[in-house]
């Protein structure tokens, strides 16, 4: 227990690492923790991360400006179709290879609904790379046909599987959530550069 206590203790160097990542990374507090525990690091609960950024900003700093949410409640979405992603399977049923991140071609999907379901971003994250597709939807149900054609531009080494996105592993959770970061809300067209798999 002492130990387990010394671990968690906010040293300066803990502390120089979560600024780092908040603002360098730009990762969340859950995030934060996650990778500490994934590389076996010493790293305080991301409650504690939390009460520092807002012990922060009540002596005028500026840290909570890198959190999604900025420290304010948001209102989360309720009810809306599920997504149908096309021969899907499940993360229960895949097969322990691909949970160890060990060759290329495994994928993770998932979407970003935009508001009032009007409009998505598919997302496809390759596991053992971390590489990142995305492509603008008119809706959330992509046609099976049209999400195979579009991911053969892509990728030309053969795809060992493609199961649906329901994980809470630290790389993957709040991928889309940090995306949401740099994806422009406005009632304005917005102009999009496309490439042979439109």
């Amino acid at each position: 227990m002492r130990h387990f206590r010394s671990k968690r203790r906010f040293t300066e160097i803990i502390k120089r690492k979560i600024i780092r990542e908040l603002t360098g990374e730009q990762w969340s507090p859950e995030q934060i923790v996650g990778k500490a525990r994934k590389e076996g690091k010493p790293m305080v609960s991301h409650e504690r991360i939390y009460q520092f950024i807002r012990e922060d900003k009540a002596s005028g700093g500026v840290l909570y400006k890198n959190l999604r949410h900025r420290l304010k409640h948001r209102k989360r979405a309720v009810g809306g179709k599920e997504v149908v992603i096309p021969d899907k399977v499940s993360i229960e049923q895949r097969p322990e290879i691909i949970n160890q991140k060990q060759r290329f071609g495994d994928w993770e999907i998932d979407t970003i609904v935009g508001k009032e379901n009007q409009g998505a971003i598919l997302t496809v994250t390759e596991r053992k790379t971390g590489l990142l597709l995305m492509k603008k939807c008119p809706k959330a149900n992509m046609p099976k046909p049209s999400l195979k054609n579009w991911f053969s531009c892509f990728c030309r080494t053969k795809t060992m599987s493609i199961p649906s996105l329901r994980t809470t592993e630290p790389i993957f959770t709040n991928t889309n959530g940090s995306l949401k970061n740099y994806i422009l809300t406005t009632s304005l067209p917005i102009r999009i550069l496309r490439g042979k798999g439109g």
